[in-house]
């Protein structure tokens, strides 16, 4: 088994299928929200969560975890937030009232602005279409997966202030929003990668690969 990738449990998602993709690729993974476990112990964090923005913050806030998830993003250690962990990452989010996020990346969470008569949450399968203004060098998603479908269940969708943070495109109802981000060593996915079959294991690996290097 290789390496040890800390999985944020905080009580929302479903973390141990995120721990079980990680098994069959052949990865050790910690499930906790033990602070001195993951300064200490771990080589990659994965955020994931489901639900409302300022309850995430809210359960890391109250588990003293905010600056801890900053220090250990900002030593370069592979990061990936999912679902609600990706919307996180951000400065904040107007979903029930503005709430101040983790700041890891620069922008903003808002609700999908559909067309009328469109409903949400956007529930099902979408395909991923790549950026062409994004800059970055170490994608987690391949070109083999770049234009596949994978597995999307959300209402708000994050929006980078810078457009070359944007690794991927999706679309609901004719909007495209922000699936995929990345700022150096941090990366939000907007799916879930666990529910998205071949597809998802697939990049759940390269995301591996970063923190094996």
């Amino acid at each position: 088994m290789l390496n040890n990738i800390f999985i944020l449990d905080i009580g929302l998602g479903n973390v141990k299928s995120i721990a079980n993709a990680f098994s069959v690729l052949g990865h050790t993974t910690t499930l906790s929200c033990d602070k001195q476990a993951l300064l200490n112990s771990a080589q990659g964090l994965v955020i994931p969560g489901v639900g409302a923005f300022s309850e995430g913050m809210k359960r890391i806030a109250q588990r003293d975890l905010i600056d801890t998830i900053i220090t250990f993003a900002n030593s370069g250690r592979p990061t990936l937030g999912i679902c609600l962990g990706m919307q996180m990452l951000f400065d904040g989010s107007d979903e029930f009232g503005y709430c101040q996020g983790l700041g890891l990346i620069p922008g903003q969470v808002q609700k999908l602005p559909l067309p009328k008569g469109s409903k949400l949450p956007n529930i099902g399968w979408g395909r991923l279409k790549p950026n062409k203004a994004y800059k970055g060098s170490n994608s987690i998603v391949s070109e083999d997966i770049a234009s596949q479908p994978f597995y999307f269940v959300h209402s708000y969708a994050a929006k980078p202030k810078d457009n070359s943070h944007t690794a991927t495109y999706s679309d609901y109802c004719g909007v495209d929003f922000c699936s995929t981000v990345n700022n150096n060593n941090i990366w939000g996915c907007q799916y879930h990668p666990e529910k998205s079959g071949p597809n998802g294991l697939q990049l759940l690996k390269r995301f591996a690969q970063q923190v094996v290097k």
